[in-house]
C-alpha cells in the first residue's frame, strides 16, 4: 500500500548512503523530493551528506528545506537548532529552552515530542528556540557546557515514569544531583507512567519507583502527567502539584502528501498490534487472534490493514504478518501515522498512540490494551467502554464484540471525541502558556 516510484528513490538513498556512495545517494534523494514522496526525511538526508562533507551552507539549506515540509519532527528539528547554536547567535531568540524526550524508533515518542513543540511554538509569538535531545544519548557535561545558552529544560512526553539502570533511576539520563545543578526551571510535559500486564520488572509501578520519582518532583517547577491514572498514582507520592495535560502528538496534522490507496467509503479498518514483553506462545496466540481478526473484517466488507508503529520492536510481527499475505504499513514519523489513521474508517489498536493519534483526527477508534496506559487513556477520554484487555480472555470473539459495540455507537463516539479534543487542546495550551510565563519571566536576556 502507498507504494510508488518515489518511495523506491528514497529507500534506494538509504541503501546507497548506508553504503557510503553519496553521490548516488543524493541523486535518489533529489529524485525522491521532486516526486514529492517523503520529502522531509530526503532533504534531512541531502543535509547528512552535506554535514559529512563539512559544508555547513549547503547543510543547512537542505535543513531549511527539511523543516519546510515537516517542521514538527525532533531529529529534523533537533538537527536545525544545532546549527543554529554551532553557527548562529540564539541569544536573539526571545525564548529558549532545552528539551529531553525518549527519542526510539517508537514513533509515539518521537510524536510526544514533536506535539509539545507544536503547542509551546504556537503560543509563543516570538522566535522560541527549542533544542531536542535523547534521553538515551544526552551528556552532562555537554548539557553543563550549554545550559548557560537556555532559559529552562522541559521533560517528556511519553512514558518515561518506568524503571531504568540509569543515575536517575528513570528514563532521564541525569541523577537529581546533577539536574539541580544545571540550576535552570525544570517542567514536565505530559509524562506518564508505565505498566504492562506481562509485569516485568522495568515496568513493575513499585514504592521504590513512585518514591524515585516523588524525590525528583522536588525539582519540578511545574509537573504534568499524560492521564488521570498518572497523575493519581504520582499525587500520592509528591507534594508538589501535577497537572492532568494529555499527550498533544494528538494534534499534530497529516501530511498533504500522504495518501493511501483506497478511499473512506471503502471503510479501511488500521490495526495496531504489538506484542512486546509476551512470551513466545502467548505472542503466537495473539498474533493469530489478530490474523483471524482481520480475515473476519474482509467477509464483513471491510479493508483492513495492519500498521506498525515501532520498527525495531515489532520486526518480527512485520515479517509474520508480511509473510501472511496481510497489508502492512510501517510508517517512519508519527505524522505519517496520523495521516494513515485520519483516512481510515475504524482504528482497533493496542499501541498507545494508534488510540492518541486516531483521537485526535476524530477517527473512531478501540483498543487492547497490552500496558495500562493504553486503558488510561481510554478513561481519560471518555471512551473506557471501547477497550477490552489483553488477557486469557482476549479471543476473536472478544475482538468481534470490541468492533460491532464501536460501530452501533459510531456517531456518539465521533461526538465525545470531538468534544474532548477541544478540552484537551486547552490543557495543552494553557500548560504550555505556564512555561512560556516562567521562561519569560527568568531570561537570561531580559
Amino acid at each position: 500500500m502507498n507504494e510508488n516510484a518515489a518511495e523506491n528513490y528514497f529507500q534506494a538513498g538509504v541503501t546507497f548512503f548506508q553504503q557510503n556512495e553519496v553521490v548516488a545517494a543524493a541523486e535518489s534523494f533529489q529524485q525522491a523530493i521532486s516526486c514529492g514522496q517523503n520529502p522531509a526525511f530526503s532533504a534531512f538526508m541531502l543535509s547528512q551528506i552535506a554535514k559529512a562533507s563539512n559544508d555547513t551552507d549547503e547543510q543547512f539549506r537542505y535543513l531549511q528545506t527539511a523543516m519546510r515540509f515537516d517542521d514538527s519532527h525532533p531529529m529534523i528539528c533537533s538537527e536545525a537548532e544545532l546549527w543554529r547554536l554551532r553557527h548562529g547567535n540564539v541569544s536573539e531568540a526571545a525564548g529558549r529552552l532545552l528539551h529531553f524526550f525518549p527519542f526510539t524508533p517508537n514513533i509515539g515518542d518521537s510524536g510526544s515530542a514533536m506535539g509539545i513543540r507544536k503547542m509551546l511554538r504556537e503560543q509563543h509569538a516570538d522566535d522560541l528556540f527549542f533544542l531536542s535531545q535523547s534521553c538515551r544519548t544526552a551528556e552532562y557535561a555537554e548539557v553543563q557546557s550549554l545550559s548557560s545558552q537556555f532559559d529552562g529544560i522541559v521533560i517528556g512526553g511519553g512514558g518515561l515514569y518506568f524503571s531504568n539502570p540509569t543515575p536517575s533511576g528513570w528514563y532521564f539520563p541525569f541523577s537529581a544531583k546533577q539536574l539541580q545543578s544545571l540550576q535552570l526551571p525544570v517542567f514536565t510535559y505530559g509524562v506518564g507512567l508505565n505498566r504492562e500486564f506481562a509485569q516485568t520488572d522495568v515496568w513493575r509501578v513499585d514504592d521504590d519507583l513512585q518514591h524515585t520519582l516523588a524525590a525528583f518532583h522536588t525539582l519540578f517547577l511545574l509537573a504534568s502527567a499524560r492521564d488521570y491514572w498518572s497523575v493519581e498514582r504520582l499525587r500520592k507520592y509528591s507534594e508538589q502539584p501535577i497537572a492532568f495535560v494529555p499527550c498533544p502528538s494528538a494534534f499534530l496534522e497529516p501530511l498533504d502528501w500522504y495518501r493511501l490507496n483506497f478511499s473512506p467509503e471503502q471503510r479501511g479498518v488500521a490495526l495496531s498490534v504489538t506484542v512486546r514483553g509476551l512470551s513466545e506462545a502467548q505472542q503466537s496466540r495473539v498474533a493469530a487472534v489478530w490474523l483471524d481478526f482481520e480475515k473476519w473484517l474482509q467477509t464483513q466488507g471491510y479493508e483492513p490493514f495492519f500498521v506498525f508503529q515501532d520498527s525495531a520492536d515489532d520486526m518480527s510481527l512485520i515479517a509474520l504478518f508480511s509473510n501472511s499475505g496481510a497489508n502492512v504499513l510501517v510508517p517512519t514519523t508519527a505524522r505519517e501515522a496520523v495521516s494513515i489513521y485520519a483516512q481510515c474508517h475504524t482504528v482497533v489498536g493496542m499501541r498507545g498512540h494508534s488510540a492518541i493519534l486516531s483521537a485526535g483526527q476524530c477517527t473512531p477508534v478501540a483498543t487492547v490494551a497490552y500496558n495500562r496506559k493504553v486503558s488510561a487513556f481510554m478513561d481519560s477520554i471518555g471512551l473506557q467502554d471501547y477497550t477490552i484487555d489483553l488477557d486469557d480472555a482476549f479471543s476473536l470473539q472478544t475482538m468481534i464484540d470490541l468492533f460491532r459495540r464501536i460501530q452501533e455507537n459510531r456517531t456518539s463516539v465521533i461526538n465525545v471525541l470531538q468534544r474532548k479534543k477541544e478540552a484537551f487542546l486547552q490543557h495543552n495550551r494553557n500548560f504550555a502558556r505556564q512555561i512560556l510565563s516562567v521562561i519569560k519571566r527568568g531570561s537570561k536576556g531580559d
